[in-house]
């Protein structure tokens, strides 16, 4: 008589209920990470635009404006205006997750850089998503034009 391989179904319930176990651990903790990363993301795009901004100004001697058409969550364009007053938009931006809201403290819609690489107002954005209580992070904008970030804002 041969000996037959293969598992007992012993051995395979209990490779089954381990990997259920390690499943049930990890799922709330993919979640956590993956709403963590799209507040970084979306603050980092925030900031690379206002920082593109302010050096394009610089560069082309020119006007250039970060503007959204009425909400910040929905995403923002970078636009350069010539002398003639004409705009060609230089970048567009969009959230890359739903879940994720940005708030400017003044309800602009509109930053305008100077030549010079100094803007117009200063502002203030808070960027959260739809955890209570959480970290999220707010983008403040220098009188010099120059953006910050502060990890440590709780949204409410």
């Amino acid at each position: 008589m041969r000996e037959q391989q293969g598992f007992t179904i012993i051995e395979l319930m209990s490779v089954i209920l381990i990997g259920s176990i390690l499943i049930m651990i990890a799922i709330p903790n993919y979640t956590v990470f993956v709403k963590n990363n799209c507040l970084t993301t979306n603050a980092n795009k925030l900031v690379a635009s206002f920082s593109y901004a302010r050096s394009e100004a610089i560069k082309r001697r020119d006007i250039v404006h970060v503007r959204t058409g009425g909400d910040w969550g929905t995403g923002w364009d970078v636009i350069w205006e010539a002398d003639d007053g004409t705009e060609t938009t230089l970048r567009t931006e969009a959230l890359t997750c739903g879940s994720t809201s940005v708030v400017e403290a003044g309800a602009d819609t509109d930053f305008e850089y100077s030549q010079t690489g100094f803007i117009d107002a200063a502002g203030s954005f808070d960027i959260c998503d739809d955890r209570t209580g959480e970290t999220g992070r707010q983008i403040t904008i220098s009188a010099t034009g120059r953006p910050h970030t502060n990890a440590a804002l709780v949204c409410p």
